[in-house]
């Protein structure tokens, strides 16, 4: 047959020839039918009874093959991890979302494998793998642990990491390199932010009143200045210091 039209045809012409001949008691004999284009009927071409019939006969020069049993074990322990053993894995033994599993694909296991053996914490690797790895391009394994390491200990903030993240796809830096070029290390130490909040506090007195006193919508008009002193400052440690201090 030309055209999967003609298939349609055949097969329409066939489903009605075959339910009619099982109506009237009659047996569908397995064979090989030719299509005829200008009618649209099918005809007998030759019959086909068992397998031979189809040419599946034994090789006669290839002698049997029984491998000792020690080389299938050393095969099958030898094997991969297969892709539906590892989304298992990753579901009941390292809480992954089975959702965030499902949206993996083929050529993420690489990435990801390499990214777990360089320590990573599994739920956000594959988190990045499957949004912003999607968007910004693909990093090595451990090159992708060594920014989440950056995000877990407040080194860099998520935004900041996307942004380095782009840095890493365009010149192949590592994750410490791309964060010191772009520039959006996050300031965490505790010391260097306690003297800017002072200093803040400091230069505006009756703001800091009343704040004090419960006006609470200060509090972020106080975090705009801590920014503006120090951008790129943690925000959550930040915070806990003005409201020690306020």
């Amino acid at each position: 047959m030309n055209s999967l039209r003609s298939v349609q045809r055949a097969l329409e012409y066939e489903i009605e020839r075959q339910t009619a001949a099982l109506d009237a008691g009659e047996t569908v004999v397995q064979e090989t039918r030719h299509f005829d284009e200008s009618t649209g009927t099918t005809s007998t071409m030759r019959t086909k009874e068992e397998a031979e019939d189809y040419r599946y006969f034994p090789e006669p020069d290839l002698v049997p093959l029984r491998p000792p049993r020690e080389w299938i074990e050393e095969l099958a322990t030898s094997q991969p991890e297969l892709p539906a053993e590892r989304r298992s894995r990753l579901v009941d033994d390292l809480g992954v979302p089975a959702d965030k599993v499902a949206l993996l694909q083929s050529d993420d296991e690489d990435t990801l494998s390499a990214a777990l053996a360089a320590g990573a914490d599994a739920v956000a690797a594959v988190n990045w793998i499957t949004a912003e790895l999607r968007a910004a391009g693909r990093v090595p394994g451990d090159r992708l642990a060594e920014l989440l390491s950056l995000i877990a200990d407040a080194s860099v903030s998520t935004t900041g990491a996307r942004t380095a993240l782009k840095h890493m796809v365009d010149t192949g830096s590592t994750a410490r390199e791309a964060v010191d070029a772009t520039g959006v290390a996050q300031v965490s130490d505790q010391s260097e932010l306690e003297a800017v909040i002072d200093r803040v506090l400091a230069a505006h007195p009756d703001e800091a009143a009343r704040l004090r006193n419960g006006e609470k919508q200060l509090f972020g008009w106080f975090m705009g200045e801590i920014r503006n002193q120090l951008p790129g400052f943690n925000p959550t440690v930040a915070a806990d210091l003005l409201r020690s201090r306020a």
